[in-house]
């Protein structure tokens, strides 16, 4: 039975973040090679400014104005960089209030974002099921669109943060309505799937477990002769919630009795002080010599890590699957860990595979390492791959979840899809309907609008220098002019003083009402009811005149900004797409669709996966 699966993911690789997610872009990976057809529809969230009162009613109007594109084709996009390549990505714009933060608001935000991109994408290559990566909000914000649709749901639980937020009583209510006919939850692991069950009042049955797809293949077994016996591995971001301090400590008590002994650490950095509080760490514990801080790696070079060290060390208190032990062990590379979950099922009681620490404290995670060198030579390294490959490799978990998409879409846990049979047939056929979409139109560089001069320079400073030359921005600035006309004022800039590359142009929204203001004699007198009577008095015209612009100011405001909007949209040469920031900025758009302007049905993401897919052009 082939399918075609809509995968619903915040968590998905993109330019800026090429590590975030890959446990999902794995899955889809497998997925794929097992003959799947997948789309993917991760978020890119935006926000909305201005009057705190007014923002629910402007992030809906920008989300409604938003809805005809993202249901459009233009959408998806393929890129090659990141995520898995070929695969069509939507990045949907979610607007988020930042003072309405709580559940309802945002998954409501996800669904406005999600629910029309997903209508017409089931128009367009009808879906057989939705798969949503974590509860909340993917799988809240799924459970909308599979409703309209009448397709089943399976949320995957990845998220370690999901059993506390379960706590609530209004959360749990809400949870649970992912469980049902035609909805399944499962965990990534058994340990999460006990948590969420206990929390959620079910018998650990109703829940499943589909653990992550580890891309074995990748990561070949190291030669033992060639491993490094004093090097002792860690893999992954150095947060602090990452037990990154446990490790360091753990490693001067190893160090203090087997002083050739080094440790290297590969991956995302923390934040700035948390560096910096590892670094001061190592010179404090005295070890800074033998500790090497590498950053963020391709898997390949991680993989080679692994078939070079002696011991993988894995000290985060707290994971729902484990994904870097499951590829150690791959490597023929054991592990030694601390309790934390998602890990102790992958390593494993019995200590064929690794040592496990008696709890989560460095002499713990010390005397555990220190087990494992002990009998490093006795491990088998076929042994510890053959495990992965059958409890976790992709083909694995690729096979038990069309297992599972077959049972919901047979009437088997869930209920059967409402589509007609006819068009299921096609689905189970693999017709022409399970084709991926056609490439796009070549890549055509959007007008850029946003009218935050700040908030534009910082969103646009970090895009690849060989698209952010290309692009045309529309910001404002008080030092600007507008012409009588609407002309437009702008200058191409290079890089410097924190300014993107590109052409801005800059938009003076109050010029127009300042002009007439002066020529009015400027504002009312100050200081008091007396003065302002004295001067109606003298000039009761022109005061009424004031008074009255003063309340067209907003007004003013907007023509001028449509104005000129109008006027770079043409002076762009009307090109395919205006790519607007917020919502705001969506909404200043407005006036100019019923011209034949086009929303762009997503934000920078969106804009850097269409240029990767072209083939990254720079003319």
């Amino acid at each position: 039975m082939s399918f075609h699966v809509l995968v619903v993911a915040r968590w998905y690789p993109s330019w800026d973040a090429p590590g975030r997610g890959s446990f999902v872009a794995d899955h889809v990976a497998a997925l794929r090679a097992a003959g799947v057809t997948v789309t993917v529809a991760s978020f890119d969230p935006t926000g909305v400014r201005g009057n705190e009162a007014a923002r629910p009613e402007r992030a809906a109007a920008a989300a409604e104005l938003l809805a005809g594109s993202l249901a459009t084709v233009e959408a998806e996009t393929r890129p090659i960089g990141w995520g898995v390549p070929g695969v069509p990505v939507a990045r949907l714009p979610v607007i988020l209030d930042g003072s309405r933060r709580q559940p309802d608001d945002v998954i409501e935000a996800h669904r406005r974002a999600l629910v029309p991109f997903g209508v017409g994408l089931d128009e367009r290559r009808p879906i057989d099921v939705i798969h949503a990566h974590t509860g909340f909000p993917d799988g809240l914000a799924a459970a909308r669109l599979a409703e309209r649709l009448g397709r089943p749901l399976v949320t995957t639980e990845h998220s370690s943060t999901a059993p506390g937020e379960l706590t609530d009583p209004a959360a749990r209510e809400t949870y649970r309505t992912l469980v049902g006919p035609g909805r399944r939850v499962v965990a990534v692991s058994g340990s999460l799937g006990r948590e969420l069950a206990g929390r959620l009042g079910l018998d650990v049955g109703e829940l499943g477990v589909l653990p992550n797809a580890v891309p074995v293949d990748g990561f070949p077994p190291g030669e033992i002769g060639a491993r490094d016996p004093h090097q002792l591995l860690y893999a992954g971001a150095r947060k602090t919630t990452k037990g990154i301090e446990t490790l360091l400590r753990a490693f001067a008590e190893l160090h203090r009795d087997q002083p050739n002994l080094r440790l290297r650490l590969i991956g995302t950095p923390g934040t700035p002080e948390e560096e910096a509080r590892w670094r001061e760490l190592t010179d404090e514990l005295g070890v800074a010599p033998a500790v090497t801080f590498e950053g963020h790696a391709e898997r390949a070079v991680v993989a080679a890590a692994m078939r070079r060290a002696a011991v993988f060390v894995h000290p985060s208190p707290r994971e729902t699957f484990g994904m870097v032990a499951a590829e150690a062990l791959a490597s023929g590379l054991p592990v030694a860990a601390t309790p934390s979950g998602g890990v102790n099922e992958i390593v494993g009681p019995d200590g064929r595979f690794g040592e496990l620490a008696t709890d989560r404290s460095p002499a713990a995670l010390a005397e555990a390492v220190r087990r494992l060198l002990a009998r490093r030579e006795s491990f088998d390294p076929a042994a510890m791959r053959a495990h992965v490959e059958a409890s976790f490799a992709a083909p694995a978990v690729a096979a038990h979840t069309i297992e599972l998409y077959e049972a919901m879409v047979g009437g088997g846990r869930g209920t059967a899809s409402r589509r007609p049979a006819a068009d299921r047939a096609g689905a189970v056929t693999g017709g022409a309907r399970d084709a991926e979409p056609a490439a796009p139109v070549p890549f055509g560089p959007p007008l850029i609008v946003g009218l935050v001069r700040s908030l534009a320079m910082s969103r646009l400073a970090a895009l690849p220098p060989g698209l952010a030359h290309r692009l045309t921005v529309v910001t404002s600035t008080p030092a600007a002019e507008v012409g009588e006309t609407g002309g437009v004022r702008g200058a191409e800039t290079a890089p410097a003083n924190g300014v993107p590359a590109g052409r801005w142009l800059d938009l003076d929204p109050e010029r127009a009402y300042r002009r007439r203001l002066a020529e009015l004699g400027g504002p009312a007198p100050a200081g008091g009811g007396l003065r302002r009577l004295l001067s109606a008095a003298r000039a009761p015209k022109t005061e009424r005149e004031r008074r009255n612009l003063i309340a067209r100011r907003a007004e003013l405001r907007r023509q001028a900004t449509e104005l000129f909007l109008r006027a770079a949209w043409e002076e762009a040469g009307r090109p395919a797409f205006m790519l607007a920031l917020d919502a705001d900025d969506v909404l200043a758009v407005e006036p100019l669709l019923a011209a034949g302007a086009r929303l762009a049905p997503g934000g920078l993401r969106w804009l850097v996966d269409r240029w990767d897919e072209a083939g990254r052009p720079t003319g």
